[in-house]
């Protein structure tokens, strides 16, 4: 029978006892292609040149496209100390932009006293335009063929300098970002290929902001986060913008998590889902030819990693005793070390565990991770499987308390690197873009953990990662990404997604994929041992970055 991983949570949920709460339905990263920068504008250092009737601008990149050029007949902005003022009608135009289908921009703006109007413009061939707006004094929005696409509103933005950039990536994927942090993301494929013309102001009738353009910069790709903040940083510094600083990795003796991880999931098979609680019964009943049989196929995919969820509430309900329990992680750990794979090894997942109990999980887990340092072929240790699930049941602050309890105590016993998975809910932006989360957990973690499903649609070179990479330079693992024969109609092409994520940034160390075996998810399907052909030739192709 097919086992959805939707299903797999309700059953789990359903079977758990009273005492069980159920789920409700790198550091110096580098650009993987080094963008050119192609304008930089700075209304300080900026002149105006003649040529002819035509007012050239000079632009500060030493090998790159002259320009903008003052529209003849059209009003030019005022230079002045601070910048370019631009009145209402005022506009600049340059004509010989290389013809980009992706690319970054980035503006300084003092938008103070009330200003509104068009910022920049940028066109193609066809007339496709894509429009920087400021919509209302503390609103900037990004407009395509007059659709908004995206949309900002803050305080700051009215109050003096603020710095906006926005990226449009291969797949026209547009992510804006103000005063050093994420704002907002559209999936909205916009229509712009081969963009030649920015216009900066007025647009034909369309009005221009009044304000002062302080310096606007613009790149041939759609630039990383890392490059986003190198750039807020010294352009805040220059014109006296606030910028949000960098979530910083906390200091830690723990061993870095090694790069190039390629993992799958051992995972319960579909009578252990069920009938009760899956991870329980996974460990208490321990089919070990199904384990033997997950991790050889693992290994016949390519994988080189096993990812195993623990389960504490299995011992804190008397399911399976220590002994046992520790001569059983020794069996799979050991097979693992056999077949050439490492182990990142989970201790829990709150929605299996007695909540009423959580002060019992502390000594088991120095016990289970005394017992995993001797092996050498473990290489990491998360904490909570998508700890963040559980919040409605248990107020975030008292989760956070324990979790954070027992990391102190691990860290007693090994040095191993650590991690917590979604520490947020919702979509993949969702989650790499929670900062509030994200500095929460970075007290207790040496790198972070998100799962990916459904991700939206990515081509080569795509920064989709860059907020995440904006935000913090704690690095990333994907312990959980799948296609799901239910909801993806293209599973491989969920796949070769997943791997351009995950290949788009050294900030992820490495990706597992869910599951070995499974009717919905698997590499193969439990019911048949059918191999999935197509999935599988993706994952055995895929590499991550080293």
């Amino acid at each position: 029978m097919r086992i959805t991983r939707r299903r797999f949570l309700e059953l789990a949920a359903a079977a758990a006892p009273a005492a069980v709460v159920g789920c409700a339905a790198s550091h110096g990263a580098s650009e993987p292609i080094e963008p050119s920068r192609i304008l930089d504008l700075d209304g300080r250092r900026a002149s105006f040149d003649r040529d002819g009737a035509t007012s050239v601008i000079r632009n500060q990149v030493d090998a790159g496209v002259r320009g903008p050029v003052g529209v003849r007949g059209a009003t030019l902005p005022e230079p002045t100390p601070a910048g370019w003022r631009f009145s209402a009608f005022n506009s600049m135009v340059a004509e010989i932009l290389p013809s980009l289908d992706q690319f970054g921009l980035m503006v300084v703006v003092d938008a103070a006293g009330g200003a509104t109007g068009r910022i920049c413009t940028v066109g193609d061939a066809s007339g496709s335009t894509l429009q920087l707006v400021l919509a209302a004094p503390d609103t900037l929005a990004v407009w395509w063929a007059d659709v908004e696409v995206l949309r900002v509103q803050e305080a700051s933005i009215r109050q003096g300098s603020c710095v906006f950039a926005v990226t449009v990536d291969p797949a026209r994927i547009v992510h804006g970002f103000l005063n050093g942090a994420h704002a907002a993301t559209s999936t909205r494929a916009v229509g712009l290929r081969g963009v030649q013309r920015l216009t900066l102001g007025s647009d034909g009738p369309d009005r221009s902001f009044t304000g002062v353009l302080q310096q606007l910069r613009c790149w041939d790709r759609a630039v990383s986060g890392t490059l986003l903040r190198r750039n807020f940083d010294v352009l805040g510094s220059t014109w006296g913008a606030s910028i949000v600083p960098l979530i910083g990795h906390r200091h830690s003796s723990a061993r870095l998590v090694p790069m190039g991880l390629k993992g799958s999931c051992v995972i319960p098979k579909a009578s252990d889902i069920d009938n009760g609680s899956a991870w329980q019964n996974f460990w208490s009943r321990w089919d070990w030819p199904w384990v033997q049989e997950s991790i050889d196929l693992a290994v016949e995919a390519g994988s080189r990693s096993i990812r195993i969820i623990g389960d504490v509430g299995a011992l804190i309900l008397g399911s399976v005793d220590a002994t046992t329990y520790r001569r059983r992680l020794d069996q799979l750990v050991t097979y693992c070390r056999r077949r050439g794979l490492t182990v990142y090894y989970c201790l829990l997942d709150l929605r299996h565990t007695p909540l009423g109990r959580l002060a019992e999980v502390e000594p088991l887990a120095r016990m289970i991770v005394r017992r995993l340092s001797t092996h050498d072929n473990v290489v990491a240790i998360e904490l909570c499987n998508e700890v963040s699930v559980i919040y409605p049941q248990m107020p975030k602050e008292t989760v956070f308390a324990f979790v954070s309890r027992w990391a102190a105590a691990i860290r007693h016993e090994t040095n191993l690197p650590l991690s917590v998975s979604d520490v947020r809910t919702g979509t993949l932006i969702e989650k790499l873009t929670d900062r509030t989360e994200m500095s929460r957990w970075r007290e207790v973690v040496d790198f972070f953990d998100f799962h990916v499903y459904r991700p939206p649609r990515l081509a080569p070179g795509t920064n989709y990662l860059a907020p995440y990479e904006l935000a913090t330079d704690i690095p990333l693992v994907f312990g959980e990404a799948g296609a799901s024969r239910d909801d993806d109609p293209d599973r491989a092409g969920t796949y070769r997604t997943i791997e351009q994520l995950a290949t788009s940034s050294d900030r992820v160390h490495g990706v597992y994929q869910w599951g070995l075996i499974n009717d919905e998810y698997g590499l193969m399907t439990e019911t048949g041992r059918v191999r999935q052909s197509a999935v599988l030739a993706e994952w055995r192709t895929f590499e991550p970055r080293a």
